[in-house]
């Protein structure tokens, strides 16, 4: 059996590496949604919706994001809440994490409103308020009266907003700061490298080649002598 040669081909292989950083995106989106928020653009209620939402993906992410890096099996402990998670880190690089003052604080109050949102269900609001006698006399003339709210429906305030992106900025560097990562950049998801290497192929296919016909007479003539 003989090789035969039939084609050789050329291929290449694209080898790239790139380290994303979900939280980077995460901050992008708050501060273009806060921009249109700061502009009070039509509609912007609906976009602080949006941007405290992000701001608490934002504290998630960047959680998972310091959590790989300091903790060897950090997947252990993936199915702790984002606050449990953020303590844990806290007691890892000595940060004191205290959710009863700010800014630690105010990731309390985010969670439980991306928490509100994220699990939301309809509900009926039937409040009753004692009001002054002026304003019952205001509300017969005004077809505006402020409308019922949920919890987070009243979270949703410029104030609210500003302070969130403060808060959830200050908690960022702080751990960034104490975590001590060498080239981790803040905020920066960086590039990627690649590599590209070239292969030769070639394609052989196997031809049998078959032996000559040597085969005997088998009625061979018989010797006249």
């Amino acid at each position: 059996m003989n090789w035969e040669r039939i084609s050789v081909k050329r291929k290449a292989i694209r080898k790239q590496e790139r380290e994303v950083k979900p939280y980077c995106h995460t901050w992008s989106v708050v501060r273009r949604l806060s921009k249109r928020i700061e502009d009070e653009e039509r509609g912007y209620f609906h976009d602080m919706i949006p941007c405290l939402m992000f701001c608490a993906l934002t504290i998630e992410a960047y959680s998972n994001h310091i959590g790989c890096k300091k903790f060897k099996h950090w997947d252990i402990l993936e199915s702790l809440s984002p606050l449990d998670k953020l303590t844990v880190i806290g007691e890892n690089i000595e940060v004191d994490i205290d959710y009863g003052r700010r800014p630690f604080q105010t990731l309390k109050e985010l969670f439980n409103f991306r928490n509100e949102i994220a699990h939301g269900k309809t509900m009926f609001l039937n409040p009753e308020t004692e009001i002054s006698i002026e304003e019952a006399e205001k509300d017969k003339d005004d077809h505006f009266t402020p409308r019922p709210e949920t919890k987070w429906e009243k979270y949703c305030r410029v104030q609210n907003v500003h302070r969130a992106i403060e808060d959830v900025e200050k908690v960022i560097k702080l751990i960034h700061d104490k975590a001590g990562i060498e080239g981790d950049y803040l905020f920066i998801e960086g590039g990627w490298i690649t590599n590209t290497t070239w292969q030769s192929v070639v394609a052989l296919k196997d031809v049998f080649t078959p032996a000559h016909d040597q085969t005997e007479n088998p009625n061979p003539p018989s010797n006249p002598n």
